[in-house]
């Protein structure tokens, strides 16, 4: 589609379902929901059953924003200017665009529903689309915790319940481990030190020391991030390479909790002017209490907040007594 023109000379009868569509536009139907939902760039008529029927005018305006996609353009800008190149035309329903004030920045709680619904549809486009404008929009930490951790949850959930397949669970959860990975990496460290953070021997569940990971180096640490099932017996070694000041370890299950008993043994091993601050916490000791006196070291507390601040506070006593 060159000009408005040539898009309103195109049928106008809503005869295509969303799989057709997607056919012949490469466009996913998630991608289209989103685009009417959050735009009103399209708005299908629907069958008797409430399925979405749109015509080949339709189609001329998915393909237009598309090409314009792939050249570079954000699809909000793009959807501006089919406006603009619209505007003296008279619009036929099915190809409205949205003229109205625009609309006050979307809620963490929709922005949540809208990635959700394209991880469970496997698009991948349409979720980056989605965490970029959360990103835009709102602070990091809060899309962390109310939408990335909220969504892990409630893969968890549905998964139980059935309402979900093991491959959209393990495809949404990478997804979203990946999106939380990247976010380690940004920034420079600013502040002094080194804290070392992983979860405790045969914990596999990372979810909460890479948001404390992130949550830190945000705040200007350096932060080492360790990974799943941090072994014990490798600390003498690796923690003397890395200069660490603190070393967190977390525990999601009670086993993991139980191993953890024995740290100070290997950390005895360290030379004293080398040997860390010990930090502990996670879900096995927010559930099971009587676990925490059974550990050397501080325990975090049961918010992430709480855990930054006794970081935090542990690494201002190390520069004090240096």
């Amino acid at each position: 589609m060159s000009s408005s023109n040539e898009l309103l000379s195109v049928s106008n009868e809503p005869i295509y379902n969303a799989k057709a569509v997607t056919r012949q536009t490469g466009v996913t139907p998630a991608t289209l929901r989103a685009w009417e939902r959050r735009y009103g760039v399209l708005l299908p008529d629907r069958t008797a059953g409430g399925h979405r029927l749109y015509s080949a005018r339709d189609i001329a305006a998915i393909k237009w924003l598309r090409e314009h996609i792939e050249q570079g353009m954000t699809i909000s800008r793009a959807v501006a200017l089919l406006q603009h190149q619209l505007g003296r035309a008279e619009l036929a329903p099915q190809v409205q665009v949205l003229t109205e004030a625009p609309q006050p920045a979307r809620s963490l709680d929709t922005i949540r529903t809208d990635l959700y619904e394209a991880l469970i549809d496997f698009d991948e486009a349409t979720a980056d689309v989605v965490l970029s404008e959360a990103y835009s929009l709102h602070p990091i930490e809060a899309v962390c915790v109310n939408v990335i951790q909220a969504i892990l949850a409630q893969l968890g959930d549905d998964w139980v319940n059935g309402k979900i397949t093991v491959a959209h669970e393990h495809f949404a959860a990478n997804y979203l481990r990946r999106k939380l990975l990247a976010l380690i990496d940004t920034g420079p460290s600013t502040r002094p030190g080194t804290i070392a953070i992983g979860a405790a021997p045969a914990d596999m569940h990372e979810m909460g020391i890479l948001l404390l990971s992130i949550f830190l180096r945000r705040r200007g640490w350096h932060v080492v991030y360790l990974g799943q099932a941090v072994p014990l017996e490798d600390l003498p070694k690796s923690l003397p390479m890395l200069n660490a000041d603190v070393l967190v370890l977390a525990s999601t299950v009670a086993d993991s909790a139980h191993a953890l008993r024995g740290i100070q043994s290997w950390l005895d091993r360290i030379p004293a002017a080398q040997r860390p601050a010990f930090a502990f916490g996670g879900p096995a000791f927010n559930d099971r209490s009587e676990l925490i006196g059974e550990m050397p070291g501080a325990f975090l507390g049961e918010t992430i907040q709480s855990a930054i601040d006794t970081i935090e506070r542990l690494m201002n006593e190390r520069k004090n007594n240096q």
